[in-house]
């Protein structure tokens, strides 16, 4: 007798939200801004993962975007009531994700959210990481620490 148990099944179905491999960087690059918060800034930061930041209506209309008027950035950073100094988006061409070559459409969203922090959050510094990359804490010293590492 075969069972269709659903957990068995699980596998082979399609999973909404970040895959893993996308997860554990998140976690483990937050957890290292934690550890490491006045190596990286002058002030103390709310941490947030994701981020998530909606545009304004003269932006989503310049930039004709359709679907989700705004982004969730993977980790954002910011001074309490004041605007984000620190945006992190894990995941680059090459990754195991959505961000690769064969997904046009994220990256083309990838790159007005990017956008909308360069023209309106001038003082926000914006890094993208690969995934393998967000594992390694010499990496994360190279490119977060206020004096290089």
């Amino acid at each position: 007798m075969v069972s269709f148990n659903r957990s068995a099944r699980r596998s082979e179905t399609i999973r909404k939200g970040s895959p893993d491999s996308h997860e554990d960087p998140v976690k483990y690059i937050c957890d290292f801004i934690g550890r490491n918060m006045y190596q990286i800034f002058d002030q103390l930061v709310e941490v947030h993962a994701p981020l998530k930041i909606r545009f304004p209506h003269g932006y989503i209309i310049q930039n004709k975007i359709k679907k989700f008027p705004g982004h969730n950035y993977d980790i954002g950073c910011t001074v309490p009531l004041q605007n984000p100094v620190l945006i992190i988006e894990v995941g680059d061409v090459g990754d195991d994700s959505k961000h690769n070559l064969g997904h046009k459409e994220q990256l083309i969203n990838d790159g007005i959210a990017k956008k909308y922090i360069e023209e309106y959050y001038p003082d926000c510094k914006f890094i993208r990481i690969n995934k393998g990359d967000a594992l390694i804490e010499h990496e994360l010293k190279k490119r977060l620490w206020k004096t290089p590492a």
